[in-house]
């Protein structure tokens, strides 16, 4: 279990394109000591991966139902990129 202390200085990539459920998470995060980069849809997210080197994020949160580019395929292109391989993913 992750404890306040782990969570400072960790970066969040937040991929959700309901504003609202964003916006909350986001907050929630934030307020146990995460710094949070919300993305509002899969080509942001990957947008975001692609210009950054991976370690600029510890974790991705990712809403796999998305308009546009969905999840699951943000999710292709992590598995497929050797970079990007770093982060695990959980069904």
């Amino acid at each position: 279990m992750t404890t306040l202390g782990d969570a400072v200085g960790r970066t969040v990539l937040l991929v959700e394109d309901d504003p609202e459920v964003r916006d909350v998470l986001e907050d929630e995060l934030e307020e146990n000591g995460y710094n949070v980069i919300p993305a509002a849809n899969g080509k942001q997210a990957l947008d975001f991966l692609t210009l950054n080197r991976p370690e600029k994020a510890d974790v991705v949160i990712l809403d796999l139902m998305m308009p546009m580019v969905s999840g699951w395929e943000v999710l292709e292109h992590m598995h497929a990129n050797p970079h990007w391989r770093i982060f695990r993913s959980l069904s």
